[in-house]
């Protein structure tokens, strides 16, 4: 009789022993996936819909930015306005473009109203040592960063915002690295987009990068992995500034072709840091921004692998610039 059954006993053991597996493959499951959803919502810093609202923006007429970004995983732009952009993107639509202008303020998220949450220890990098002495240690500063990344990691404006008081524009084209700089609650405008290396706005692919060093290509036209690129005087009429104190300018290889769309005759900036590390020519960084009125005052080549630090800068200064006396840079 033992062997008569043997074979039945065997069978069910399996069956009871495939049951217990898959269940706790199932646990183990959706455990995993509550953490990882758990580690994205906290990374994105329990996002508010950041509407831009006209009583905080003077120049933003309407609301209408990212809607429904609470606790999502990745940035998105609307089929909206996806549609607008590519109609201007079709007729490249110049600077000053009322309806280029409008859709940018549609896209801008406001600064945010509640603290500061940085995961990283907040440096004083290369850059931001010069900006701060040839500024006198002002408070109250405008930027821009273009290179934004997520917000701290290698920034080269968070210690301005948060131990000067400056505020600014981020600029990040990778909206994975984006939905992690909204999380970091910075105290500035930003923007999912890249600055357009032409006069008019554009589309174009990128490449991204867990580094952090993703790239536009110009090369190509049609890709499912594409941003707006925006023109750089665009952006500053959606925000009626016409004075940069500073200029973060790290867009691994594209910066002359940005570098030479700037007016520079409409809009004053005061300082550039420049990465040259992946362009082309460095020797035509430097004589282009000769010719526009700058000097050299110091090209910063070092690196801090500890704090993923790595500089390859110029730092650019407007010829005749002298900063606003400090009273409080005596005490």
């Amino acid at each position: 009789m033992r062997n008569k059954y043997k074979g039945q006993i065997i069978f069910v053991i399996l069956i009871i022993g495939v049951v217990i597996v898959v269940r706790n493959f199932l646990t183990d499951f959706k455990f995993l996936n509550h953490v990882i959803n758990s580690d994205v919502n906290n990374e994105a810093g329990s996002l508010i819909d950041h509407q831009v609202k006209e009583s905080d923006c003077p120049p933003c007429k309407q609301s209408v930015p990212h809607a429904g970004r609470q606790n999502r995983g990745i940035a998105e732009y609307s089929p909206d306005f996806m549609q607008r952009l590519s109609v201007l993107a079709k007729r490249e639509a110049k600077s000053n473009d009322p309806e280029l202008i409008q859709l940018i303020r549609d896209a801008l998220d406001s600064p945010a109203a509640t603290q500061l949450k940085n995961t990283r220890i907040v440096v004083e990098t290369p850059q931001v040592t010069e900006v701060i002495a040839l500024h006198n240690k002002k408070r109250g500063g405008f930027f821009i960063e273009c290179g934004g990344l997520d917000g701290e990691r290698s920034s080269n404006t968070i210690y301005l915002e948060k131990e000067l008081g400056w505020t600014g524009l981020l600029i990040e084209m990778d909206p994975h690295y984006y939905t992690q700089l909204l999380g970091k609650n910075r105290k500035s405008w930003s923007i999912n987009a890249c600055l357009s290396p032409y006069d008019y706005v554009i589309e174009l692919p990128f490449h991204g990068d867990s580094g952090g060093a993703g790239r536009i290509d110009l090369t190509k036209r049609d890709s499912h992995k594409s941003v707006p690129c925006f023109p750089f005087e665009s952006i500053m009429l959606a925000l009626n500034q016409s004075h940069v104190d500073y200029f973060s300018l790290d867009v691994e290889g594209v910066e002359l072709n940005i570098l030479k769309t700037i007016p520079f005759a409409r809009i004053m900036i005061d300082m550039f840091s420049v990465e040259y590390g992946h362009a082309a020519s460095k020797n035509a960084t430097r004589e282009y921004m000769l010719g526009q009125g700058y000097y050299v005052h110091k090209d910063i080549h070092t690196a801090n692998p500890s704090i993923s630090l790595y500089v390859e800068d110029f730092i650019f200064v407007r010829n005749g610039f002298k900063p606003v006396p400090n009273d409080s840079a005596k005490v």
